[in-house]
Order: C-alpha cells, then sequence, then structure tokens
C-alpha cells in the first residue's frame, strides 16, 4: 500500500503531430536554437570566404605592391590583407563561435527548466 501512495497519477505524454502543433503555438517548442545552428554554419562560411579571399589577394598581389584589390572590390594595404586573413579566419570563427555559444546556453537553460518543471509536476503550460 505504501508503494501505491507514491505512483504517479498523472497521464504520460504521447508525441503527437498534434500535441507538437500546440507546445509550438503555446510557445513551449523553441525553434530559434535551430535557427541559430543554421546562422552559426552560415556565418562560419562567409568568415572562411572572406579569410580566405583576403589571403588570396595578398598572395596574388604582384611582387612590391603595396595596395591590392579582392574580388568583391574592396582594396587594401597589401600587409594588411595578410593580417585581416589570418584573424578573420583565427578570431572571427572564435569570436562568432563564442557569440552563438552564449544564445544556446540560454535555450539549454529553458529546456532543462521545463524538464525539471515537467518532472516534478509543476508544469503549468507556459
Amino acid at each position: 500500500m505504501a508503494s501505491e501512495a507514491h505512483r504517479d497519477e498523472r497521464p504520460v505524454r504521447r508525441s503527437s503531430s498534434f500535441s507538437l502543433l500546440r507546445d509550438f503555438l503555446a510557445f513551449r517548442v523553441m525553434v530559434s536554437p535551430l535557427l541559430l545552428k543554421l546562422a552559426y554554419a552560415l556565418g562560419v562560411v562567409a568568415l572562411i570566404v572572406v579569410g580566405v579571399d583576403s589571403l588570396s589577394a595578398y598572395i596574388s598581389a604582384p611582387r612590391g605592391a603595396t595596395t591590392t584589390c579582392n574580388d568583391f572590390g574592396y582594396c587594401t594595404n597589401t600587409s594588411n590583407a595578410l593580417r585581416i586573413g589570418i584573424l578573420v579566419l583565427t578570431l572571427g570563427n572564435l569570436i562568432w563561435r563564442l557569440l552563438c555559444e552564449r544564445v544556446i546556453v540560454f535555450f539549454s537553460i529553458h529546456e532543462r527548466l521545463r524538464r525539471i518543471e515537467q518532472n516534478t509536476g509543476t508544469d503549468r503550460g507556459w
């Protein structure tokens, strides 16, 4: 009898398309983490393109040239093209990763709090 008193009487939530839609419309399911991961991937690709383009502008500059222009029409000092390319490829990607991770942490905290709320039986449906 003691074991029956501690039994959880809550109904088990089934994963159906209707409940997923209801959770989506009630803002229980977050779409932003998926969009943020997509934005991160696109940002990394853009940073790599810019970094490689700067490096290729440096490499393709004639010997002794002080100014070089890249494929996008951006002209810079030849030695700056090398620095910009290296900085964008290293620090640019690192800073972009840290910014995206910071936002993902907030969504991760939200999801864990939702699970705690569901496990303790205090789910208010927010």
